[in-house]
Order: structure tokens, then C-alpha cells, then sequence
């Protein structure tokens, strides 16, 4: 998808853009650009997934902003951190960074997810558990932080030029660490590999859906909960509300994009009838 506009194109300063109001007082503001919908989509010198931006407050330095890329990569991978986002404060100490996650493929087992940061290098650590069923198995990745950051002043200047090639380190994590943990956590389980629609991973199934109309997304969201919870993402609903309105609200709040997207359809719907 095309590279999402930065925060100051996205104002009407220019006089050229207009603005409307949706009934209930929702301010939008024309857009046509998406944006990447994971960070292997994300192109050198574009604006940030809008996700990152309330992470990356807690960074105070580029050990933190590639600790919190990483978290990310393991959130596309369809794990769930133990402690909400807005806590995650706490796992960004001053000189490590841990993180506790678990998966819907193999429920009952946690990823342990260690971060230290070692002269240029940042280490990974990560580990399953409990394992009562296989031997313990540490994986582990070392990752240059110059690979992947540009500038750290940009954290506080201009976020798109804070980092570099994330789409080749959103390959190699999770090849190394994301993937091969599931693998671990589902033969500690004694589980069979996941067969069918739903042995893809989160980010591919995102990916499928964004495709579909509104019809195809209501039908396939109510054929079970994991697809439920897919259709749901805030960063696909975005990006819909975007391709099929060609606008954003100019402020969201606290409003899910599902209920954004949901009340300016029957909107819209209502006007065609109206007009019919």
C-alpha cells in the first residue's frame, strides 16, 4: 500500500483540502493513502504504522525504539503481551527490556522475550515455558542496531527518518524468533501443525481481509471467533475506512475504527436510499 501522508498533509493548512462532518459531529479529512499495514510494508522515509506513535513515547533511546519494533513484530505474529500497551513502560527497563507473551495456538504456555543491549549490538533472548513434555530450547538473534537505525534524534525531530530497512528485519525475527516459538509451544503441547485458513498467522490473515468488501468482511467475521477477532483490528479498519471513504476522521478518541467504519456506512447507506 501506498506510504500514508504525514501528520501536516494530512491538515487542511494548504487550503486545497476540505473538510465534512459526518452526522454525530466527526470531523473528516480526505485521504487516499493507507499506509503499511505491517512493518514489512513499511518504506525507508514514510510515516510509522499510527500504532507505534503511542509506543515509541516511552523510547528514550535506539536500544528502546528497536525493543519496541520488536514487540511490535511479535504482536503481528499474533501474540499477546501479559500487561496492556499503555503499561509497557514497564517492560523497557534502563538496561534490559523484558517481555511475557502468550499465543491462541498454544494456550496454557508462555514466551519469554529478554532484550539486552551489548556495545552496537542488541541480543535477543527468548525462551518457552513451562515444559514439562521437551527439553527447554533458548532462541536467540543478534541484531546490529545500525542495520535497522537510521537517526535516533529523529525520535524527537521527524519519526520517519528514525528507522531503516524494518521489512528485512521484520523477516529475519521472525523466522528466527516469532515462528520457530509457536513451532516450540505447539510440540511441548503435543499438538498437531494448525491445517486450513486458520494456520496462517495474523498479519497474512489481516492481509487476506483487507481485500474484501464490507459484505465478505461481515460474512467471514461471523464464521468463528478467530476470525471475529481478525476483522477486528484496529490497523485493518483504518485502512478500510481510508480505501472506502477516501477520508479519516481528523480526530478518533478512544473509538475503535470497527465502530468508526460501522457508523459512517450506515451513513452513507442511508443517503443512497435516500436518494433512490
Amino acid at each position: 500500500m501506498d506510504a500514508e501522508p504525514s501528520s501536516s498533509q494530512q491538515q487542511v493548512g494548504s487550503g486545497s483540502e476540505s473538510k465534512s462532518k459526518d452526522e454525530g459531529g466527526i470531523q473528516l479529512i480526505p485521504c487516499s493513502r493507507v499506509g503499511p499495514l505491517y512493518l514489512q510494508d513499511y518504506q525507508d522515509g514514510t510515516n510509522l504504522p499510527p500504532y507505534l506513535d503511542s509506543l515509541l513515547v516511552n523510547c528514550q533511546s535506539d536500544f528502546h525504539c528497536l525493543c519496541i519494533i520488536l514487540h511490535s513484530l511479535m504482536v503481528e505474529s499474533g501474540y499477546v503481551l501479559s500487561v496492556p500497551d499503555s503499561e509497557i513502560s514497564d517492560c523497557l527497563q534502563s538496561k534490559t527490556a523484558s517481555f511475557d507473551y502468550t499465543h491462541h495456538a498454544a494456550d496454557g504456555l508462555q514466551f519469554s522475550m529478554t532484550c539486552n543491549p551489548l556495545g552496537s549490538y542488541l541480543i535477543v533472548n527468548g525462551l518457552v515455558h513451562p515444559c514439562s513434555e521437551t527439553e527447554e530450547a533458548l532462541l536467540t538473534m543478534k541484531i546490529r542496531k545500525s542495520d535497522f537505525i537510521s537517526s535516533v534524534t529523529a525520535l524527537t525531530d521527524d519519526r520517519c527518518k528514525l528507522f531503516k530497512n524494518l521489512s528485512k528485519l521484520s523477516h529475519l525475527f521472525k523466522e528466527k524468533i516469532s515462528y520457530k516459538a509457536v513451532d516450540h509451544m505447539r510440540t511441548e503441547l503435543k499438538l498437531p501443525p494448525i491445517h486450513g485458513l486458520l494456520s496462517l498467522f495474523p498479519e497474512l490473515l489481516v492481509r487476506i481481509c483487507s481485500h474484501l468488501d464490507v459484505v465478505g468482511l461481515c460474512r467471514i467475521s461471523q464464521t468463528c471467533q478467530r476470525l471475529n477477532e481478525i476483522t477486528s483490528d484496529n490497523n485493518l479498519r483504518r485502512a478500510l475506512f481510508i480505501r472506502n471513504f477516501q477520508s479519516q476522521p481528523s480526530e478518533t478518541g478512544s473509538k475503535p475504527w470497527k465502530e468508526l467504519y460501522k457508523k459512517h456506512h450506515v451513513k452513507i447507506e442511508e443517503e443512497k436510499r435516500q436518494k433512490n
